[in-house]
Order: structure tokens, then C-alpha cells, then sequence
């Protein structure tokens, strides 16, 4: 039996877009997203000149997390780190320390979805409605606001 071999990403630095375009349309799924986002041009660029330690996944992973931070819903910002240690020869506690000056995404997540209610005066649905804001449909911006535990009926009306 034969093997195929891949090259690194890093090695395939023409896949980077493709890729992020795959992805971030399994993202519009994953999320209940009305609009596909758009990558900044310069995003790509620094995609394309970073070496992806972490390879395939990282990418996607690196492009979730900017899609959930993004301020905007259809414009998408990346940063990466130009961190020169590779993640693999970092020690584990450095990762807890560098993991323990952020708050967890959880709390990240709520502290998003309170903001943008209250700058949509707690309302929902509508054309100025927080899920108009974020390209979600009004039952799935619901849905994720009970997941998360936050009290959307009195958030906003402050």
C-alpha cells in the first residue's frame, strides 16, 4: 500500500485562499449565517506569509475565531501571531500562561451578544434588530443567547 504524501500548507502557500473560502463557507452552515463573510484583503496577505505551524487545522481554526471576533458580520479580519518558537516547543506551562491572561471563549462569547443587544436597545428582530446586525436569523440569535444564559428580554432596556 502506498502513501500519499501532502506537503505542508506553509509548502502550498496557493491553497491558502481556496482553503479559506472552503471554510468559512462550512462556517456560514455551522453558524446559521445569512451572508457570507469576506476576508480583508490584507488578511490574505498575512495569511499567505505566515508559516501555519499547525497546518490545515490551524487555518480553520485560526478563521473561526476570526469570524467570532469579528466586529463586523461580513468583514473578516485575521491576526496571527508571529510568535518565532513553533507552539510544539513551547512548554506547557507557557501555554497556561499565555491561555490564563485571556477569559475563556464562553465568556468572550457573552460579553459579545450583551454589547451588541444593548447597541441594538434590546431588540432582536426588526431592521435594527441585533440579528439583522450579525447576518443570524432571529430564532437562532435567540437560541444562542439561551445557550449562553444571557437574559435577552432584559438586556438593552437598561
Amino acid at each position: 500500500m502506498s502513501l500519499v504524501e501532502v506537503p505542508p500548507l506553509r509548502e502550498r502557500r496557493a491553497d491558502i485562499a481556496p482553503l479559506s473560502k472552503l471554510f468559512l463557507s462550512r462556517l456560514v452552515g455551522k453558524y446559521g449565517l445569512t451572508q457570507k463573510p469576506l476576508l480583508f484583503e490584507q488578511s490574505v496577505l498575512t495569511m499567505t506569509s505566515y508559516a501555519w505551524p499547525g497546518n490545515v487545522r490551524e487555518l480553520e481554526n485560526t478563521l473561526e475565531r476570526s469570524l467570532l471576533l469579528s466586529k463586523a458580520p461580513r468583514e473578516i479580519e485575521v491576526t496571527l501571531s508571529s510568535a518565532s518558537e513553533p507552539a510544539f516547543r513551547r512548554t506547557p506551562a507557557d501555554v497556561i500562561g499565555q491561555a490564563k491572561a485571556f477569559p475563556d471563549f464562553e465568556t468572550l462569547q457573552k460579553d459579545y451578544f450583551i454589547r451588541l443587544l444593548r447597541s441594538c436597545s434590546g431588540r432582536i428582530s426588526g431592521e435594527h434588530g441585533a440579528a439583522k446586525a450579525v447576518g443570524l436569523h432571529p430564532n437562532t440569535l435567540k437560541s444562542r443567547l439561551e445557550k449562553l444564559g444571557i437574559d435577552f428580554k432584559n438586556v438593552g432596556h437598561e
